[in-house]
């Protein structure tokens, strides 16, 4: 897996009260639906932003913090290309937890008095949310889809280059993974089915690393349908060429529809 490089992470604040209906919209995660109303935060791999809502927060260092922990877990997961499941959701829960264990063994107690706590929400309530909840509105899944490759067969390790993936060359496999309800993973496995895109064997897939992330789910599988398979060539139509047959379809798909949105 690749380091963690310093970084500066990009934070932004939306206040679900102030919302509009349209905005609260529901997003799926791990097959649950949640409004924008019931997250104290989320971290979108598209921007690289990590969400606070200014709604759920009461100021004390322990809640803050321990939000912030929980979606620096997926942070991390995402820039060292670990696929979202639910046990990175569990391990970002008991990192929150872990910290706030941590301040109270410190000795940091959320003591804030009552009129602290109303002088904190008085100054939020004066604060303008439009931007933050204009774009926090635009995720419409804090997970999405995935490319991403593994060793062929038998062999130890994957040969990748910059040039070998533009000519779709890489000795490697790729595949198309969701992360909506249905959660499969597809690609062209021409042993497995000739005529259709095939899930993986299920042993093979902690082999993968996430190289490609950031695609929507129900436009990818659009994009899936509507790409025919073809007779299988190492050199020329191989899993990799379907990929990226997959993905200039999504790019058209895509753009088609932030052509209709007024």
């Amino acid at each position: 897996m690749p380091p963690v490089k310093q970084a500066k992470i990009k934070i932004e604040l939306y206040n679900s009260d102030t919302m509009t209906l349209e905005q609260l919209a529901e997003v799926e995660v791990l097959v649950e639906k949640y409004g924008k109303d019931e997250f104290g935060g989320f971290y979108d791999p598209k921007s690289g932003k990590i969400y606070l809502n200014a709604a759920k927060l009461d100021g004390t260092q322990s809640q803050v913090s321990g939000i912030l922990a929980n979606e620096l877990t997926h942070y991390v997961d995402h820039k060292k290309e670990k696929p979202f499941n639910q046990q990175r959701q569990d391990l970002s829960t008991e990192q929150q937890q872990n910290l706030k264990d941590q301040l109270k063994s410190y000795g940091v107690f959320d003591s804030m008095s009552e009129e602290d706590r109303n002088k904190f929400t008085e100054v939020l309530s004066k604060q303008n949310f439009d931007q933050g909840n204009k774009n926090a509105a635009q995720v419409s899944n804090p997970e999405p889809a995935y490319f991403g490759k593994r060793p062929l067969g038998n062999t130890p390790g994957m040969a990748l280059s910059k040039i070998d993936d533009k000519l779709n060359t890489e000795i490697a496999h790729e595949q198309l993974f969701f992360e909506d309800k249905e959660g499969e993973n597809l690609g062209f496995l021409p042993k497995k089915n000739k005529n259709s895109p095939s899930v993986d064997t299920p042993s093979l897939l902690n082999k993968y690393i996430k190289t490609d992330p950031g695609y929507d789910d129900a436009i990818m599988r659009q994009a899936v349908q509507n790409v025919p398979i073809k007779k299988y060539h190492l050199i020329g139509n191989n899993c990799q060429d379907w990929a990226d047959d997959v993905r200039k379809e999504y790019k058209k798909l895509l753009k088609k529809a932030e052509n209709k949105k007024p």
